[in-house]
Parts: C-alpha cells; structure tokens; sequence
C-alpha cells in the first residue's frame, strides 16, 4: 500500500557554501535543503529501512529534543506563521 502524503506549502530553501560536507575521499557537495509543510490525507505511517522512528511533538518539546543548530531555524521559520517561501 502506498502512503499519500499532500505537500500544501513550501516553508523553505536552505544552503550556504559555508557548510560543505566533506567525504573521506575529500569529495565536496554543499547541502540543498527544501522543507515543506504537509498534511497527511491518508495512509499510516510506519517504520522502515530507512526511519527508526517518528513521532509530532509540541512546539516546547522540540525545545527539549537535540536538533542540529540548522534545523531549530527551519522548525522556527515553520512556526512563524508568515505565508512565504524562505530563501537561507
């Protein structure tokens, strides 16, 4: 069965040149990040190869989870309730 996800608004683009990734055979890529804000329309979601876990958390208790510093202002720009594409 195939889950059915609805992407209702871009929330952002996020890259900088000043954090590349690096590879142990000193490849470089600079990381193009697209968020969205979606709405489950159907389906259910479950484990797999690829996700350990999941869950939906408050606003607070992302407060309290251990995020990349990059990903609080994604989570913040998300929250902020302004109706545009943020370019970062």
């Amino acid at each position: 069965m195939r889950q059915t996800i609805c992407f209702s608004l871009s929330i952002g683009v996020y890259t900088t040149p000043n954090e590349l990734i690096v590879y142990q055979d000193g490849n470089k890529i600079q990381l193009v990040a697209l968020c969205f804000e979606a709405e489950i329309v159907g389906g259910e979601l479950r484990l797999s190869s690829e996700t350990t876990e999941y869950g939906y958390f408050s606003s607070p208790e992302i407060q309290e989870l251990d995020l990349l510093l990059n990903h609080r202002q994604r989570i913040k720009d998300a929250y902020s309730g302004e109706m545009t594409t943020f370019i970062r």
